[in-house]
Formats: structure tokens, sequence, C-alpha cells
């Protein structure tokens, strides 16, 4: 027969069970110390800087020091160098084209310069998205009412835009022409001269290329694009982290208010934007 156990042990396995559920749950919820100690961090530390690619003249998102994703750049930096405050972050000025490249050659820790979500994923990791974004077909003034049916369509090869639209046709979608082009200025002088009906664009390049007094918005929206955080998939500890900050943000409203704050729409699951 089995003997009962004392008041006294029973205390003593109820605490031990109680610190080491503590202790799992310190060690599940809260993975950021060991992330600390990962080499890729490591590295950051004894270097003194995280090495950020964002981009330069996007309104909103990072202009003149100023911008959403030149705020997550520093609030990133911070968490991995608190004591080095605003100094945390080293700013590389990256672009469409030289963004990856930049990333693959180790010559940036992470970008934070409008990466659609798992869009390379054999080489890069992704955050959970930090913005979501729309396209806007951009028209001459009177044409916000035209019926898109058979109409050009201008995209950029390099943009996001132009793999969405070109999907949207081949599953029958949209009923368009499509016309690459290899810069924005190019695509919108098309626009000007007749040349193509409308340009597709991200809205958030809209504010850096296009001109409101030669150019309107057409009245339809088109497709959806998330923004992340992006890093090589050889150090998985900035996603992993950026996540973390993110999910905060996210939580706390923090990072709606941001958005607001830099001028930037806030995606509605509906479809609405405010």
């Amino acid at each position: 027969m089995l003997g009962r156990m004392s008041p006294v042990n029973v205390k003593i396995t109820v605490i031990a069970a109680v610190v080491l559920t503590l202790i799992l749950l310190i060690l599940i919820v809260k993975p950021e110390p060991q992330l600390m100690n990962s080499a890729e961090i490591s590295i950051v530390r004894d270097r003194g800087v995280l090495r950020v690619g964002v981009f330069e003249d996007m309104p909103g998102f990072s202009d003149d020091g100023f911008g959403l994703e030149r705020d997550l750049a520093v609030m990133l930096a911070e968490r991995i160098l608190p004591e080095r405050g605003e100094d945390a972050a080293e700013l590389v000025t990256v672009t469409e084209r030289t963004v990856e490249a930049k990333l693959d050659n180790a010559e940036i820790d992470v970008a934070i310069a409008q990466q659609v979500r798992f869009s390379n994923t054999d080489k890069f990791d992704y955050s959970v998205s930090y913005y979501t974004d729309t396209c806007s077909f951009i028209v001459l003034p009177g044409n916000e009412r035209m019926a898109l049916e058979g109409k050009t369509i201008g995209t950029v090869q390099t943009c996001k835009a132009s793999s969405l639209l070109k999907s949207a046709i081949g599953q029958n979608v949209l009923n368009v022409n499509q016309k690459n082009f290899a810069s924005y200025p190019e695509m919108l002088d098309a626009v000007k001269r007749g040349a193509i009906d409308a340009a597709l664009m991200r809205n958030a390049v809209v504010k850096k290329y296009v001109d409101p007094i030669e150019f309107a918005f057409h009245k339809e929206l088109f497709g959806r694009i998330d923004y992340a955080i992006a890093a090589s998939i050889e150090s998985p500890a900035f996603i992993q982290l950026a996540n973390i900050m993110l999910n905060e943000l996210i939580q706390s409203g923090t990072l709606e208010r941001m958005c607001i704050e830099a001028g930037l729409p806030v995606f509605r699951a509906e479809g609405e934007q405010r």
C-alpha cells in the first residue's frame, strides 16, 4: 500500500511544478534572450551597428530621415544594441534592383525596403507584414472611369505589380494587354503620349513619381501586396527578432499609429483604406 505524502512534501511538489511551468513559459514565450546569443546577432553586437537596407526619397516610408521603414529600422537596431540608441542603425541605400543582391552578398543584415512577403523564399526569410499596399491604375485626367476591358496597361518589370497583372491576365480575371517598361518615368511618359492607356503602380511609389496635376487615379484599385522585413535564410535570428517586435507593435496598435503619422493609408480587410 502506497503511503500518503505529507502536507510539506505536497507543498514542495506543487512549488516545484509551478517553478518548472514558469521556466517553460519563459523559454517558449520569451525567446528573445536566446536570439541575442545567436551567431548573427553576436556579429552585429561586435560590429556595433545593424546594417539596414532602405530606400531613399520614398515619401511615407523613408524620406529625408523620416518614414515608417526608417523608424522600423531604428527600432529593430535599438532592440539589438539598446546602448547605442539611434546610432545602432546604419541605413544603407538600396533600390528595387540592388536590394536582394546586397542581402545575398551580406552587404546589409536586413532589408526594410518594401520587400514583398514570400517573394523569394529560396534565399530569404520574411517577417510578418508591417504594411499592406494596393495598386492603382494611373490615367490621364478625364479617364478615371473608363472601361479597362481591352486596354493596354503598363507595368515596370521589376515591380510586383507586373507579376500581379500577368497572373490576373493568365487567370482571365482581367482582359487587358500588358506592356512592361524599364522605369516609372518611361512608363508614365507613355501614358502622357497615349502609347498606353494606364500605368499600374504600387501606391507606395505613386507619391514619388506621379504628378497629381498631370495624372489621375482610376476608380478601380487592384491587388494587395504585403511588405515584410527580409533577411538571408542563413540568418534566421534577424527575422525571429523582427517578428517579436512587429507583433508587439501590431497588438498594441502602435504600428497602425506609425502608419497614420507617416501619412500612409491603413488597409482594411474589406478593402477600405483610411
